[in-house]
């Protein structure tokens, strides 16, 4: 097939032949030919084999051929017969069709729409997106190019260990057995083939349970936080990952925490016990590790996320919204409480818990409205809506878990945890 040369292929094509063309024929009746290409597909990384079949390529006792596909020479070819020519790939460009040139002393020829480059497999879902961390299951992926256009043998990576159970079911979807993991980490899945590779971040969650609970984060140095699973009511303790202490990439007792809407967790470690500075970082509920430390001159003892909004209270008794990217506040009222601070918001209503007492707060204004005493003036470290009930945690008491009545303040011991818990969040 007679087609306009690329242009790499040009430069090679003169510079065989002394930059004149001398001893290169074009269209003549012993010139190359390409018909087609066996495969007419290859990977994009190259390194595949294609067998190319035409005319002239061995004629005459032919010099070497020199191949070039798409814009890049193949680092080798081999020649059958005069017919027959064995290719292998250089890597491509882009998924799509591309030329193949061929030339020797016989002459060059193009061939046009004969081959195309595969593209890289995809990952484009992960189902379930939750698997429970003490037992694992059977997980599906699905995406593209797992087993056509030369795929072949698929390896899956879970966090770097191979997948068990690996089934390729078709080529836009394969199951594997999660095995147990540890509660909260997301691990990354990694899919190779002859294709090339896809990656998935935080493919899964490993959960505690299915069921809706409260995240208690802990002060103990050995704890990291606890779960309490509101259907058994159940406490599952989850370790420390890393070491323990107040610099970057370990555990620090977080006063307050708050999930963000990229799915990092904000938390604040108060410096000194009476004192406004804090140090405000971003971290991965799983790994726990710190991505990121910023220490500042406002100290959050609670945050909490309404939709796109994090309100917060500061150490002073300002009540505003805090940016979890920076950590700046926006002051919306002041005055508004001191000793203890906790936010709740039951989908419609903000909540202030504090001093033994429960109102209602504008998020607007700061104004406090309809304020009652909660029975006994429980000390109160974290409160969060969950089901519709108010849950609270009590430190004094043995640490116990409070159902209260945002109306009457009236509390219901729900658990004594026996726990040193900092801050709560709730896990739908």
């Amino acid at each position: 097939m007679r087609v306009r040369l690329s242009y790499l292929a040009s430069l090679l094509l003169l510079g065989a032949c002394g930059g004149g063309g001398g001893g290169f024929v074009d269209g003549g009746p012993d010139t190359p030919e390409v018909v087609s290409a066996e495969p007419d597909y290859g990977s994009l990384l190259g390194g595949t084999k294609i067998v190319i079949t035409g005319r002239g390529f061995s004629y005459n006792n032919a010099s070497a051929n020199h191949v070039i596909v798409g814009e890049h020479e193949a680092p080798a070819a081999t020649v059958i017969d005069d017919g027959h020519l064995e290719v292998v790939l250089p890597p491509g460009d882009s998924p799509g069709a591309v030329d193949i040139t061929v030339f020797n002393s016989n002459g060059y020829a193009t061939g046009t729409g004969l081959f195309h480059y595969s593209a890289l497999p995809t990952i484009t879902g992960v189902s379930p997106a939750e698997v429970v961390a003490t037992t694992g299951g059977t997980v599906t992926v699905t995406g593209t190019g797992f087993t056509e256009e030369g795929a072949e043998l698929n390896v899956l990576l879970i966090d770097g260990e191979p997948a068990l159970d690996l089934e390729i079911v078709s080529d836009t979807q394969l199951t594997f057995t999660a095995a147990p993991g540890a509660p909260l980490l997301k691990p990354d899945l990694q899919l190779t083939n002859k294709r090339g590779q896809a990656e998935e971040a935080d493919g899964f969650e490993y959960i505690v349970s299915t069921n809706p609970g409260l995240l208690l984060f802990s002060k103990d140095p050995g704890q990291f936080a606890f779960f309490y699973d509101s259907v058994t009511m159940t406490v599952t303790t989850i370790p420390s990952r890393v070491a323990f202490g107040g610099g970057g990439g370990t555990i620090p007792r977080y006063r307050s925490v708050v999930e963000g809407e990229d799915g990092f967790y904000y938390g604040q470690v108060g410096m000194g016990c009476c004192g406004n500075t804090g140090v405000f970082r971003k971290f991965d509920l799983g790994t726990q590790v710190v991505f990121s430390s910023l220490t500042q001159t406002t100290r959050y003892p609670e945050m909490l996320r309404v939709g796109s909004t994090v309100f917060a209270m500061t150490r002073n008794g300002a009540f505003g919204t805090v940016e979890l990217s920076t950590g700046a506040f926006t002051q919306i009222a002041t005055g508004i409480s001191c000793c203890s601070y906790n936010l709740a918001h039951d989908g419609t209503t903000l909540y202030l818990i504090s001093g033994g007492s429960i109102s209602v707060i504008n998020p607007t204004t700061g104004v406090r409205t309809g304020t009652v005493l909660i029975t006994g003036s429980p000390q109160i470290d974290g409160a969060r809506f969950l089901g519709g009930t108010l849950f609270a945690y009590e430190r004094n008491n043995g640490g116990r878990l409070l159902s209260i009545n945002p109306t009457t303040g009236a509390p219901t011991v729900v658990a004594t945890l026996g726990l040193q818990v900092s801050s709560m969040e709730a896990r739908e």
